[in-house]
């Protein structure tokens, strides 16, 4: 160690300042380019590309090879490194006398700053301008280093062997990983608040079940299998559905469908509706989404039938179900709109009872209790222990929720009043 410190510098100041700039500006144009190159927009350089633009068409052709860019940035990035640090040991020799502790304890912090974070910064920033610039020098050192690189390359390989790595593993382009921290990193200015909420729905999608999209069984218009077609025909004018479930004597035993097309060309009006209706696609309500979308289009369906585990139908999901996933509620000019709660008075909303806490708290500002449920009739039902008939309520903190229209399986409907204020109290 004593050896180590007592070494005399070699070189002269100026000269070692001008070699250490050399070094960590080495250091930091392949630290640059290798960010550069990888951020480097290749929409832009293929447009460049197509338009004759060499230096661009040869980006592409790097990044198709990544391999090849790393490993000649980091060969540079090191031996500038190296350089730097052996010259600035150099320089610390002429102010004390131990110049290895002194560059161990200085040196990386210049390294850092002006080698890595700096440039980094900056060529990220320029990256699609600076891209084509670069490729030319960088191909140049990648040729001169090529004996360096290759062996580089064997150990490389012949260690990723040794540990299992098997060739080719690994990520070939960008994950789903990379587009969402760039999304949760980009600024908002760049994209548009229903831009941010499509992307959002998109990265949703494939990750969306049959049961979360579908239509439940308590809300299908569906018709029995022995009603005859004309019976059909006023359900769906009095409706508005242009297609229609069809069930054998229990609503969740859904046997086709019947279009309004099989019911206006029906031969005659008083055939029953299963001898027009065509078969049904069955799905599991634990299917995914994105999948069930391309299997209607594979066999020309528009609607599907939710089935639970145990072949029951739990509800029906349609092409523009799916859709809707995608790019919101899609409406046209027969949707009728239908708000799942709306203030009737000063202190009372009526509200379906399907409306979830989210919006019963943003409408009302009541929030319901935890419970497993997510629904208000799932809250009512959960109090009561039954169905209930009209006109029966339950309490919570004052406030009441009385049932105004239920049938013999489900709650469709409940008045909400906010309880009476006492004098010097404040509103929610």
């Amino acid at each position: 160690m004593n050896a180590i410190a007592s070494i005399e510098p070699v070189l002269s100041l100026p000269t070692a300042f001008i070699l250490l700039a050399v070094g960590v500006t080495t250091q930091a144009l392949f630290a640059g380019t290798e960010i550069a190159l990888m951020g480097a927009d290749r929409l832009v350089l293929r447009a460049r590309a197509e338009e004759g633009d060499s230096a661009a068409r040869r980006v592409l052709q790097l990044l198709e090879r990544p391999s090849r860019l790393v490993s000649t940035c980091l060969v540079g990035v090191a031996l500038g490194s190296v350089f730097a640090a052996t010259v600035f040991t150099d320089i610390a020799g002429h102010f004390t006398s131990n110049p290895t502790l002194a560059a161990a304890i200085a040196f990386p912090p210049i390294a850092i700053i002006f080698a890595e974070l700096i440039p980094k910064a900056l060529f990220h920033q320029y990256a699609t301008a600076l891209a084509p610039r670069l490729i030319v020098p960088l191909l140049a050192m990648s040729t001169v280093l090529r004996p360096l690189l290759w062996a580089t390359e064997v150990i490389t390989r012949g260690l990723s062997r040794a540990f299992g790595v098997k060739e080719g593993e690994g990520h070939g382009g960008v994950r789903r990983e990379d587009i969402q921290l760039l999304f949760d990193t980009s600024p908002s200015a760049d994209i548009q608040a229903e831009e941010r909420e499509m992307i959002l729905r998109v990265f949703n999608f494939s990750e969306t079940l049959v049961q979360d999209a579908m239509v439940p069984l308590i809300d299908v218009v569906s018709v029995p299998e022995s009603a005859t077609v004309a019976e059909a025909v006023l359900i769906a004018a009095e409706q508005g559905f242009s297609r229609l479930p069809v069930y054998r004597k229990r609503v969740d035993r859904m046997v086709g469908v019947v279009t309004h097309g099989d019911l206006m060309f029906a031969p005659d009006s008083n055939a029953t509706v299963g001898s027009v209706m065509h078969e049904v696609v069955f799905v599991p309500e634990t299917k995914r989404v994105d999948q069930l979308f391309l299997e209607l289009r594979r066999r020309r369906q528009r609607l599907a039938v939710a089935v639970d585990e145990y072949g029951g139908g739990v509800g029906v999901i349609s092409i523009e179900d799916i859709l809707e996933e995608l790019v919101g509620d899609i409406e046209d000019e027969f949707d009728r709109r239908r708000p799942l709660i709306r203030r009737s008075g000063e202190r009372e909303w009526i509200a379906s009872a399907r409306v979830e806490t989210e919006a019963l708290k943003s409408a009302t500002g009541f929030e319901l209790p935890e419970g497993d449920y997510e629904t208000v009739a799932g809250f009512v039902l959960a109090r009561l222990g039954h169905v209930p008939a009209v006109g029966e309520s339950v309490t919570q903190a004052g406030w009441r929720f009385e049932v105004t229209k239920a049938n013999e399986r489900a709650i469709l409907e409940v008045v909400i009043s906010a309880p009476v204020e006492k004098p010097g109290t404040v509103a929610r």
